[in-house]
């Protein structure tokens, strides 16, 4: 007697737990049916109802991927929840992103008809176990993502075309630069170059090699305040004349930072003369306190302008460009960057060329 009443105990604890499993996918906002291992149609919320059109009353009970029908525009096809129930089902060419965690499969970007209009949907679909952990069933929830991707789409829009205008405008403050100084032509692009290369042999993150290409392209845009006369003087310069261009970090700051870059451009550009061991300009900033970017950059502009021509001195050559930056490794420049640079140039793995961004 007492077994029997156990048994009913626990029956009706399970049918109570059931209805409580039922209520809950019913109130629940998202869309939501679920399968048996047959694939017959056990639940069919309220939510399916307002996205799909059709009734519960009309779904329950369905098999044969009517589910399917119903959201592929009359194509009687699978869906998630037959793949848990089934899992020799060939369905991963119908989904564009799928992705398993566990027993869950989630699809990301699905196309499906809803109510006679096409839509994009996201789909998570799990398995139902009993108390023995058989599969006896499965739960999909889907939702309308459609107005989520279209805004996703048009902030990508909007972002590629802020990207162009921003390429532009470095493109033009870069020339405007050059321009007034007919020595140093070219200089900022093959100091990007030398730095992004640089930059990939360390291997830091794409987004610290793009802040490096816009920056070294700009970095001596302050150099537009330094008087001509100063920048194309073919003596050395005197105490006043050096402090002059030595503003240009600054000024190169000042004259950017209001533009929307996405990274750290201006303070790159205003830390590009700061040394590590404190000796730089226009802070004294020292070590890590200085950005990698404007590190790395420190080490291509120094080996650059040595290796080139300037109105004071011809071009020292490259060993005397490669014997400054590792005689000052660690003092002023950073010592990894400088061992990046050697290593690039001895192993013929970087010429320096004038063509902009030519990574190779």
């Amino acid at each position: 007697m007492e077994d029997i009443t156990e048994r009913i105990l626990i029956k009706n604890e399970l049918l109570n737990s059931k209805h409580e499993l039922m209520d809950i996918i019913e109130s629940s906002p998202d869309a939501t049916l679920v399968i048996n291992r047959e694939g017959k149609i056990l639940h069919w919320n309220r939510a399916m109802v307002e996205i799909t059109g059709y009734t519960a009353e009309s779904m329950l009970g369905k098999d044969n991927y009517e589910h399917g029908w119903v959201l592929y525009n009359g194509n009687r096809r699978p869906m998630l929840i037959d793949l848990i129930v089934n899992p020799s089902l060939n369905i991963s060419h119908m989904y564009t992103h799928l992705r398993r965690e566990g027993d869950i499969l989630i699809s990301d970007n699905n196309l499906a008809y809803l109510k006679g209009e096409q839509k994009i949907m996201w789909g998570m679909a799990a398995p139902i176990y009993n108390s023995q952990g058989q599969v006896v069933g499965a739960i999909e929830t889907i939702r309308d993502i459609t107005e989520r991707k279209r805004e996703e789409e048009e902030l990508q829009r909007s972002h590629d075309q802020l990207k162009v205008i921003l390429e532009s405008t470095v493109h033009a403050l870069a020339i405007t630069t050059e321009k007034r100084d007919q020595y140093t032509a070219g200089h900022q692009e093959r100091v990007a170059n030398l730095a992004c290369a640089i930059a990939q042999e360390i291997g830091v993150s794409e987004n610290i090699i793009e802040n490096i290409k816009i920056a070294g392209t700009l970095h001596d845009i302050g150099k537009l305040y330094v008087p001509m006369d100063i920048l194309n003087q073919t003596s050395q310069l005197g105490e006043i004349q050096r402090l002059l261009v030595m503003t240009h970090s600054a000024a190169g700051y000042d004259t950017i930072k209001e533009i929307p870059f996405s990274g750290p451009i201006a303070e790159i550009v205003l830390q590009h003369h700061e040394r590590m061991d404190g000796s730089g300009y226009p802070k004294g900033l020292k070590g890590p306190d200085i950005l990698i970017e404007a590190r790395i950059l420190a080490v291509a502009d120094t080996f650059e302008a040595m290796s080139s021509h300037r109105p004071y001195r011809p071009a020292l050559g490259i060993e005397k460009a490669m014997d400054e930056i590792q005689k000052n490794a660690g003092k002023l420049y950073d010592e990894s960057i400088v061992a990046a640079c050697v290593r690039l140039i001895k192993e013929n793995r970087y010429q320096l060329q004038n063509n902009p961004f030519g990574i190779g």
